[in-house]
């Protein structure tokens, strides 16, 4: 009957090595496909964060009659009257429509709570009361019923009024860093109005 060998020491280490060296080899290839994955979810939330942005901001001024930058906030104010499909309605429909004046929006950074007084990174939007005050609107700040919060770190709006009407132009900038990365994503909005009174 024959005996079986065991491993000596030195086959033993030498196993050893190229087990660890295997490991190692995909521990790395992970590592580097979980911050892969890292940066394309970075880059694509600040780019999705500038272009809900102006999208929705743009969609929001190509329909409104007035708008105007008070303390660094945008307000637009809608038409009063709309159709069963929410189009603007003039009340004098002639060669120069007129709209009457409904609500006014505003648009803003703040931090979570919607505190006009806030710093933070929330784009709000908000309803203008006759006074002035602006009551922040959470279903459409917070991305729905979802409460996802995407950073918007620089929103400057301005309105210019020229002989093609009143245009509503903003800088918008998205910036998240994880860790010593940063990803910054930066558009530039620029919308006429389409029922301002005065140009039509």
């Amino acid at each position: 009957m024959r005996r079986t060998r065991g491993l000596s020491l030195m086959e033993t280490l030498i196993a050893m090595t190229v087990t660890m060296v295997i490991a190692g080899v995909v521990l790395g290839i992970f590592t580097q496909g979980a911050k892969g994955f890292t940066d394309t979810q970075s880059r694509t939330l600040v780019n999705r964060a500038v272009e809900t942005a102006e999208i929705e901001i743009g969609k929001m001024a190509k329909q409104a009659m007035n708008a105007e930058v008070v303390n660094g906030r945008l307000h637009l104010t809608m038409p009063k009257d709309t159709d069963a499909y929410g189009h603007p309605v003039p009340v004098k429909n002639d060669e120069e429509p007129e709209y009457r004046e409904g609500e006014t929006f505003a648009f803003y950074l703040s931090n979570e709570s919607g505190d006009t007084k806030a710093v933070g990174n929330v784009l709000w939007m908000g309803l203008v009361d006759k006074a002035g005050k602006i009551t922040p609107d959470a279903q459409w700040s917070l991305q729905g019923s979802t409460g996802r919060i995407w950073p918007i770190t620089m929103f400057v709006p301005t309105v210019e009024i020229g002989t093609a009407g009143i245009c509503v132009k903003a800088e918008i900038e998205s910036n998240w860093k994880v860790k010593d990365e940063q990803w910054i994503a930066r558009r530039s909005l620029a919308q006429n109005l389409k029922n301002a009174n005065s140009w039509r």
